[in-house]
């Protein structure tokens, strides 16, 4: 979902605002995330800076939603 909203090969280290990521796309990422996963944001989101942040924590939202299921 993050190749389709930006331009070129996002790196880990890369800041969300660098490739072109701003509010407005974090927020319809978020959302396609959530259906994709399953899972919920909570506010802690919007202090997220890089490509690698975002990866972390989405997987620790998964990782929490799948202790949760258990």
């Amino acid at each position: 979902q993050l190749k389709r909203l930006v331009q070129g090969e996002p790196q880990l280290a890369d800041s969300l605002a660098l490739i072109g990521l701003d509010s407005v796309a974090l927020a319809e990422l978020s959302f396609e995330l959530e259906k994709s996963f399953g899972i919920r944001f909570d506010e802690s989101i919007v202090s997220i800076d890089t490509v690698g942040d975002l990866v972390d924590y989405v997987r620790d939202m998964v990782q929490s939603s799948a202790g949760v299921r258990s």
